[in-house]
């Protein structure tokens, strides 16, 4: 019989595989439905698997990594929103200001307040130059 401590590892490792097949498709701008058509399979599988609803097969990870031309242990590495943030941001005008959210949700109080305090410069600064 399976134990909460390990019923709970399957469902956290489920949700870390399914943000990093959802990154990757997102950084190659792809929809759920393409995807889906490449592997033949449903839509409406890929975005259980994206939210770690339903594991992936090893099948199925084998054929994502050589679609995504990744190595399938990069589907275990751990989520992270902050890097995720960067990288959807890179090259895009007003990138940034898009995902600060993601970015600031993830600040502790002291580095919230010297990012209140930086902002508060920039801002005075540009007053005092109009």
């Amino acid at each position: 019989m399976e134990t909460d401590k390990v019923r709970n590892a399957k469902i956290q490792l489920d949700k870390i595989v399914g943000m990093n097949i959802r990154k990757e498709r997102e950084l190659r701008k792809l929809t759920r439905e393409e995807l889906a058509e490449v592997l033949g399979r449903k839509a409406t599988y890929i975005g259980l698997i994206e939210r770690g609803v339903r594991g992936a097969t090893p099948t199925t990870l084998r054929e994502l990594a050589k679609f995504f031309d990744v190595p399938i242990d990069s589907f275990f590495d751990e989520y992270d929103p902050i890097k995720l943030a960067y990288e959807k941001s890179e090259g895009k005008p007003g990138g940034y200001r898009m995902n600060i959210t993601t970015l600031v949700t993830h600040l502790t109080e002291p580095e919230l307040t010297l990012l209140a305090q930086t902002v508060k410069g920039i801002v005075e600064m540009r007053k005092a130059g109009n």
